[in-house]
């Protein structure tokens, strides 16, 4: 997520309240784009899967387990109407019919890990701060912030196509969830393919 927003310097002496509001707002964006794509996909009236680059519960990694439990009692708190305490991880977990997780390639395929001032897969110049053995250690955060969902499928490196073979495993990984969990729906998407989108946001 690339807001041009500049994180505060760890040595600062509003870092962590910085770092918590940061991470909190991340949250709220996340429900809300959340919600609106999934409106989107339902006003299709077809059997429609939808794919998130992240979750909410990605900003665990990047809390502390009190900051975690008040960013989520700040969210029940910002939601309008609805009963405080209705956001928990156990909500979160069953929000999300799986999680893929595709692997970085800071481990496993570390020729085409990219770090500093780099560009992007649309031409841009971004900025990659985390070094091959720091992405490592997030991937692997993010691995263990979401293994107790009850579909939790994790991606390597190193298929024999490279990024190919780790896309069509992923994609695999994603029919497989929708034909086990939506079976009804499943079939009828594969009786007319071509009708079933696949949205990614």
């Amino acid at each position: 997520m690339n807001t041009g927003y500049s994180f505060p310097s760890a040595s600062s002496e509003t870092f962590l309240e910085e770092k918590f509001t940061f991470q909190k707002n991340i949250l709220k964006l996340q429900l809300q784009l959340e919600r609106c794509y999934s409106d989107l996909a339902g006003s299709t009236g077809r059997p429609t899967i939808v794919v998130f680059d992240r979750g909410l519960r990605d900003c665990r990694v990047f809390m502390s387990e009190d900051e975690w439990a008040r960013g989520l009692q700040e969210l029940n708190m910002a939601l309008p109407g609805g009963p405080i305490g209705r956001i928990t991880d156990e909500y979160i977990y069953k929000r999300y019919d799986g999680v893929i997780h595709l692997v970085t390639a800071a481990d496993g395929a570390e020729e085409h890990y990219k770090y500093g001032i780099v560009q992007d897969d649309r031409g841009g110049r971004v900025f990659r701060r985390e070094t091959p053995s720091e992405a490592i250690e997030q991937d692997r955060k993010l691995q263990e912030a979401w293994q107790a969902h009850t579909h939790h499928v994790v991606v390597p490196n190193g298929g024999a196509r490279g990024f190919v073979s780790k896309l069509e495993e992923a994609t695999e990984a994603v029919l497989a969830i929708a034909r086990l969990l939506h079976p009804t729906e499943a079939r009828a998407a594969l009786s007319r393919p071509y009708d079933c989108p696949l949205m990614a946001f």
